[in-house]
């Protein structure tokens, strides 16, 4: 598991209220984010940051609010792509012997070095670093 990987599933991990972090400034206190009702059915999710989520309106409005702002399809895609990324970097050497080994490693080190510099590039979008 890398660690990009680690840091995407931490964004989709709920608090004991059910609420994903942040997707601004990552909190994921349940004291500093809740749901806010309006009047008498309309609800949002709010951070003490200033993120708010939609306002939802009806009798389900709490729920739907919280699945709004748990929705998160880019970083849910994001994940997948990450984990068939690593699953099916292609490595394959024929042969044996001193040169197959040094082979492998080369191609292991190329490989490494390659998704290190894809998983700094996707960090410093989610960081908002250009």
């Amino acid at each position: 598991m890398t660690d990009l990987l680690t840091r995407l599933e931490a964004m989709l991990t709920p608090n004991a209220d059910g609420l994903l972090p942040c997707p601004w400034c990552s909190n994921s206190d349940e004291t500093k984010m809740g749901v806010n009702r309006w009047g008498v059915s309309s609800n949002e999710v709010v951070c003490e940051c200033g993120a708010r989520g939609p306002v939802t309106r009806g009798s389900d409005s709490r729920e739907t609010a919280i699945a709004a702002w748990n929705s998160r399809p880019f970083i849910r895609a994001l994940v997948e792509a990450v984990k068939q990324r690593d699953s099916r970097f292609p490595l394959e050497v024929t042969g044996s012997g001193k040169w197959a080994e040094r082979e492998v490693s080369r191609l292991v080190a190329e490989k490494d070095a390659a998704i290190t510099r894809m998983d700094a590039a996707i960090l410093a979008i989610l960081e908002g670093k250009p």
